[in-house]
């Protein structure tokens, strides 16, 4: 029943020392609707799980929608900065009723889709990469730096079998 800005000013809390851990009530899994100014997907409500704490920055929350694209898909950073993927993301930050408390991060991609040069975006909605679902098999962590730098790494949520498996079915990017 937490506003956004309470969600914000815990964060906040977090971020400056005020509280050096999240509370009890504040777990992986928990979940919270927002309201889209106007459909996305053709959905206006969104229910919103929480997927990492701390995971894309000291104090932050992170949270993940119940889906994400019909069908899987893969492809490097080059095709995300200009693909209608990208453009979703973007309408669902641009409608989203917590816009103002939505923090702008860092997150590295392989430009070339394995093996390449990692480039850094600056990023508010993202599309989870293999890597942060846990997808990620031991050739392709040690054949791609994007497994092994910065924040783009499996986030404890997708720990279990069943939680990939969910991801999986909709959600496959680079």
């Amino acid at each position: 029943s937490a506003t956004w800005e309470d969600v914000y000013n815990l964060c906040k809390a977090k971020q400056t020392g005020i509280i050096t851990a999240w509370p009890d009530d504040v777990y992986t899994g928990q979940t919270k609707t927002t309201t889209l100014s106007s459909a996305v997907l053709g959905s206006s409500s969104l229910s919103m799980r929480i997927i990492g704490l701390d995971i894309d920055g000291a104090g932050t929350i992170t949270f993940a929608g119940a889906s994400y694209l019909p069908t899987p898909i893969a492809f490097g950073s080059a095709f995300w900065s200009s693909s209608d993927v990208r453009t979703q993301c973007q309408y669902f930050y641009n409608r989203c009723d917590a816009k103002s408390y939505i923090k702008t991060i860092s997150k590295k991609t392989d430009k070339a889709y394995g093996g390449g040069n990692l480039v850094t975006t600056s990023e508010t909605v993202w599309i989870l990469s293999m890597a942060e679902i846990g997808l990620a098999n031991d050739s392709e962590t040690s054949a791609d730096p994007e497994y092994t730098v910065g924040v783009s790494t499996n986030y404890p949520y997708f720990s279990s079998t069943t939680r990939r498996k969910q991801a999986q079915g909709y959600t496959r990017t680079r």
